[in-house]
């Protein structure tokens, strides 16, 4: 099946490392990434999609109705070379002890993880393999029905490298999947990866812009007003994430004085932008003791920054390049969303 060509592309956060969200907090702030995005993504197992339903029902629901919530079964993205892929690099980390904090004697931390979300309706043969790596050093438990138990910390790496691996078939159904999370921990876990798999890829080479306030928490205001703003104004947001991405390309390839001077000149350019950003929201919107809604990045583009189309897949593993047949793929990367509640509201 032919990937979608890049212009006709839809630009959907993929949000992770979890399935779904719950109402509350979380909620609020998924309905603020309308205004980044063309809609919101999960990998969700078929089995889990009524429980996603249940926890956020005010939302998710509507979200499903109008398209702009896409719950991606494993089975239909995860493919053999995706599998294959991540079985590799999981591996490599066990082996390399590249995996932090593990604690092989303790079964009460152990968690689960779906069979489908581990990869086995792709490839079992490449599945079990991995399994029986993780078995073999008491990261892992025999396999159920519908779950294996597993360490968190492996657990938390599988669904990272997802985050990445994935933006490959993800293309093939018409998605550019944009990883996105507001657990920060996992962005740490991708920078040390990017950091510590490719000898070549020096720390330098891994930017991280930091958050900033580009919105307000729109939990309070009615998803139809939302969604009208969103109609007017939404390319301004948009094409305030494409400069994010633009920017962590230009300067994870330029050397570490240079870095220094253009990070503080895209702070004063990011700062315009979000103030410009945060005056429309509140012209359009009375919402008081909001908070702010900060969207930030990091990534790296590898050496090959000349187009705005991030990489689709993890940039530090040597085999991914025999699978990426792109000629424009140009890094890894992860957005990183969070309340802001320490700041005022303006």
């Amino acid at each position: 099946m032919e990937s979608v060509q890049d212009n006709q592309l839809e630009d959907f956060a993929y949000y992770y490392p979890e399935s779904h969200w719950v109402s509350g907090e979380t909620s609020d702030w998924v309905k603020s990434l309308l205004l980044f995005f063309d809609g919101v993504a999960t990998l969700i197992p078929g089995a889990n999609k009524m429980r996603a339903l249940d926890a956020d029902p005010t939302l998710t629901g509507p979200l499903l109705d109008q398209g702009l919530l896409r719950q991606l079964e494993p089975a239909t993205l995860i493919d053999q070379d995706a599998i294959a892929l991540l079985a590799e690099l999981v591996i490599q980390y066990v082996k390399d002890n590249n995996v932090r904090n593990l604690n092989p004697n303790s079964s009460e931390a152990r968690t689960f993880i779906s069979l489908a979300r581990f990869g086995f309706m792709a490839d079992e043969r490449v599945s079990s393999k991995l399994h029986a790596v993780l078995k073999k050093r008491s990261l892992a438990g025999e396999p159920g029905s519908v779950s294996v138990s597993i360490d968190p910390t492996v657990r938390g790496i599988i669904l990272c490298l997802w985050s990445q691996i994935l933006r490959i078939p993800g293309r093939r159904l018409g998605l550019d999947l944009m990883p996105v999370t507001d657990q920060g921990k996992y962005v740490e876990a991708l920078m040390n990866t990017l950091r510590g798999v490719k000898s070549e890829l020096s720390a330098a080479s891994v930017v991280k812009l930091d958050l900033e306030k580009v919105s307000i928490n729109l939990g309070s205001v009615p998803l139809d007003e939302l969604l009208d703003f969103r109609r007017q104004h939404g390319t301004k947001y948009r094409a305030y994430r494409r400069f994010l991405n633009e920017q962590v390309a230009r300067l994870s390839i330029v050397d570490d004085e240079q870095r220094t001077i253009l990070l503080r000149d895209r702070a004063e350019q990011i700062d315009d932008i979000a103030a410009d950003l945060n005056r429309g929201l509140r012209t359009a919107f009375t919402v008081k003791n909001a908070g702010s809604f900060a969207l930030g990045m990091v990534g790296t583009a590898l050496g090959i920054a000349t187009h705005n189309y991030f990489g689709a897949a993890l940039g530090a593993s040597s085999s991914l390049w025999s699978i990426m047949k792109e000629p424009d793929s140009s890094g890894s990367f992860s957005y990183l969303f969070e309340a802001q509640k320490q700041f005022a509201a303006r």
